[in-house]
């Protein structure tokens, strides 16, 4: 009996734990940086009209019963009748889901739980599944779409080709695309189509690397069947060859043994030890005209570091769909954000980092586009608190951006210390930065007497925790009741007789009385 009663506990704790919701941390430090108060409070009886479809591979860890979404969130996993056609499976990532998180922490979700928009979060993985998440983002009439994934082959590095033939079909009934812009910095050689060499250092060792090589010869349906012909072998630094990727665009004769395929492109997936390699690009058969092209990407799955691509352009990194003129592409500020022509992207987010409950941190242009999806939603529930929702469009969201993009924020370690303390709302808060430092100057409503002990021991705190250098809690601080003076903290702190928390050692410089 006593087993039975110590095993049902057990599965209760596992059970709980299972059932705990990981959440995004620092959604208040974007609320402040891209001065979204107004916007929180204009929009609020206005989102639960809207929709949002979330297009990923996977969404792992999601449950109604972790309230880790609102609970308008509805998943499609599958799609069968009505003229769907079955394809993959989700795949076990939650990539899909931190997107969603971040867009319902962006838009506020401590505050409008019971206003939320619809969340749809829709299987995308694989070529069918994106075709039936768009098919049924457009039955649903969704006001936006994020998709955070990127496809290296389908397009002619102009925005055309059937994968942007699928997304064309959500653009042109209204619905706005925000797509991310990739992580392919200094990842992506494009040319000429011509037989070359390509190098690049591996700079991890058990490293895995995909290689994609593609050539602009895809029409907008993918049954098209090239009659163009490329591979590559893949070599060590001795010349040796490891692998190669050979598909029969063309058969050369009865006896070529390749397989078949009609696409543009060839792959291999490979592991690799640290060390240099070679890219060996041999013309098969075809007629490539002068004007044709050739891109080849290479990406380490370690770490977006992990690989010294040598001969990379920097020309036009952007994948599919995120060179479509009609997509909203965001970047960010990493130097593995990818960048392009056309003024792609449309929008690059300086911080992109993202701290979970779990403990995990990550950032990128996945992040960017999520946070750009919230913005997006806010918008939107601005304009229809003035009967303008109409007008909502790709510009509105730019012209936001733009418009904000001088404006003065904190460093997110202050703003996270400042706001976990619990005294002050956002809306209380103004920022301005100094003309001679260009420090950031905190204007508060009243002297902050009993919120500046709690902040400070907050403060060091989360350095210790972090390892972040303590010249990041650098500031000015003063309140809007009386004279206008900016004080560094230290004196600010004699001057309303409180004992300093400060570590011996740190001077705290006043900028002047």
């Amino acid at each position: 009996m006593n087993r039975i009663i110590f095993t049902l506990l057990i599965a209760c704790l596992v059970l709980s734990k299972s059932l705990l919701a990981v959440e995004v941390l620092n959604d208040r430090e974007w609320q402040q940086a891209l001065a979204l108060s107004e916007k929180l409070q204009k929009s609020a009886h206005y989102l639960s009209n809207l929709k949002i479809a979330i297009l990923d591979n996977g969404f792992h860890g999601h449950s109604p019963e972790k309230k880790d979404l609102p609970a308008s969130t509805e998943m499609i996993s599958s799609y069968s009748g009505g003229g769907f056609v079955s394809g993959n499976p989700l795949e076990w990532t939650p990539h899909g889901l931190r997107m969603a998180q971040i867009v319902w922490a962006v838009i506020g979700k401590p505050y409008y739980q019971s206003l939320a928009p619809k969340f749809y979060l829709l299987n995308a993985n694989g070529l069918t599944n994106l075709r039936n998440s768009v098919k049924f983002a457009i039955d649903k009439k969704v006001d936006i779409i994020l998709y955070s994934q990127n496809w290296e082959y389908g397009g002619n590095f102009d925005g055309r080709g059937f994968i942007n033939a699928i997304v064309n079909e959500a653009s042109s009934r209204g619905i706005l695309w925000i797509n991310a812009a990739g992580n392919y910095g200094s990842s992506v050689y494009n040319g000429k189509v011509e037989e070359r060499i390509l190098r690049f250092e591996n700079l991890l060792d058990e490293n895995s690397l995909a290689i994609t090589l593609s050539w602009n010869d895809f029409q907008e349906s993918e049954d098209y069947q090239t009659n163009k012909d490329l591979d590559f072998e893949l070599l060590d630094e001795s010349g040796k060859v490891i692998d190669i990727a050979n598909r029969a665009q063309v058969k050369k004769n009865a006896d070529d043994s390749r397989k078949s395929t009609s696409h543009a492109r060839e792959r291999l997936t490979v592991t690799l030890s640290r060390g240099h390699y070679s890219i060996h690009i041999k013309k098969m058969a075809g007629a490539f005209a002068h004007t044709d092209r050739m891109r080849l990407t290479l990406l380490g799955q370690k770490s977006d570091n992990s690989i010294n691509f040598i001969n990379h352009t920097s020309d036009d990194e952007i994948m599919i769909p995120g060179d479509n003129k009609s997509v909203l592409t965001i970047g960010s500020k990493e130097s593995f954000s990818a960048r392009g022509k056309n003024n792609k992207p449309e929008i690059t987010i300086a911080h992109s980092e993202i701290i979970f409950s779990d403990g995990t941190q990550n950032r990128g242009t996945s992040n960017a586009a999520a946070i750009v999806a919230g913005v997006a939603l806010l918008i939107k529930g601005e304009l229809a608190s003035e009967s303008k929702e109409r007008t909502f469009s790709k510009n509105s969201v730019i012209n936001f951006f733009n418009s904000n993009a001088a404006s003065p924020s904190l460093p997110a370690p202050i703003l996270r210390a400042l706001t976990e303390a619990g005294e002050i709302l956002l809306s209380d808060i103004r920022i301005e930065n100094d003309p001679q430092t260009n420090r950031p100057v905190i204007i508060l409503k009243d002297t902050p007497c009993k919120l500046l002990p709690y902040f400070f021991k907050n403060s060091f705190a989360h350095a210790r925790a972090t390892g972040t250098p303590l010249e990041m809690y650098r500031f000015y601080i003063a309140a809007s009741n009386g004279p206008r003076s900016f004080l560094g903290v230290e004196t600010f702190f004699s001057r309303q007789d409180i004992p300093t928390p400060l570590p011996s050692g740190y001077n705290w410089i006043e900028l002047r009385k």
